[in-house]
């Protein structure tokens, strides 16, 4: 075995060799067949026309069709995965047929299309249509896709039998009961909050301003004498800002008459 100027390597085998490979899983049987396709003959010539890599295989399409009875299409298109590194086509594993890119967006556009259906009810519309898939095949663009994670977590978060996407109060509650409950640990530690911590907080926060759910402003705190007068003098409380009007005309343009305070005096 010797690597190439371009940095491939290439093995050179010379005897009779023996390959047995079980059939129980159909990406053994394209392990196999990639390899006799990739093996060469050096200084080998035929009238066939070469492959896309610019050989002239050993074993031909054809051939390799034949003996493992698979279409020869199917073949030219493991290949073309291989050559080009799409790896995420070639590994599709649960069903002996090509699980390719288009296949999937389709599978993912019925699932968005209709959030509360399972991998059964996505696999009989698709048939319904007309689409040549499997259920497997649907099973494994779910989960490859991402989608059965985001309906795990849409159906946790949000109630989707309502009319309109609501979260679930009980949810939301929990979340916010937990995250007070962190806080409060950390905070009585002396610990830092870590950066998932401020996320996920602000994930909350967002989630229920969404929901309607915003927190009152916080009450002004009063200073200890401050009260005191309140409690002595009289029964007043603090006004806003732009609330103090004069008592005639009613506009909030009022001011103090003077700098200098008037003095009363009692007998």
């Amino acid at each position: 075995m010797a690597r190439q100027a371009d940095g491939s390597y290439q093995a050179t085998l010379c005897g009779h060799f023996t390959l047995t490979v079980a059939a129980d899983h159909p990406f053994r049987l394209r392990l196999l067949v990639l390899f006799l396709s990739l093996l060469d003959v050096p200084g080998a010539a035929r009238g066939s026309r070469r492959t896309r890599d610019g050989r002239t295989p050993l074993v031909r399409q054809v051939q390799l069709a034949e003996w493992v009875g698979v279409p020869q299409p199917h073949i030219s298109l493991w290949l073309r995965y291989w050559h080009s590194g799409d790896w995420a086509n070639l590994l599709s594993l649960n069903s002996p047929l090509v699980l390719t890119a288009e296949l999937v967006e389709r599978i993912v556009e019925v699932c968005a299309t209709f959030p509360t259906w399972g991998v059964a009810q996505v696999y009989q519309h698709l048939r319904q249509q007309g689409v040549a898939v499997t259920e497997p095949q649907v099973q494994q663009a779910v989960q490859h896709s991402g989608w059965q994670r985001l309906q795990q977590t849409l159906r946790t978060r949000y109630d989707l039998s309502a009319p309109v996407l609501a979260l679930r109060d009980g949810w939301l509650v929990g979340q916010l009961l937990a995250q007070i409950r962190e806080l409060l640990g950390r905070l009585e530690a002396g610990q830092a909050l870590p950066t998932e911590v401020r996320s996920t907080l602000d994930d909350l926060t967002a989630l229920a301003h969404e929901a309607g759910a915003n927190a009152p402003p916080p009450v002004k705190t009063l200073p200890w004498l401050l009260r005191v007068e309140q409690l002595l003098l009289g029964q007043w409380h603090l006004v806003a800002d732009g609330q103090v009007r004069c008592p005639h005309c009613g506009s909030d343009q009022v001011r103090r008459k003077s700098a200098t305070p008037r003095l009363k005096k009692y007998y």
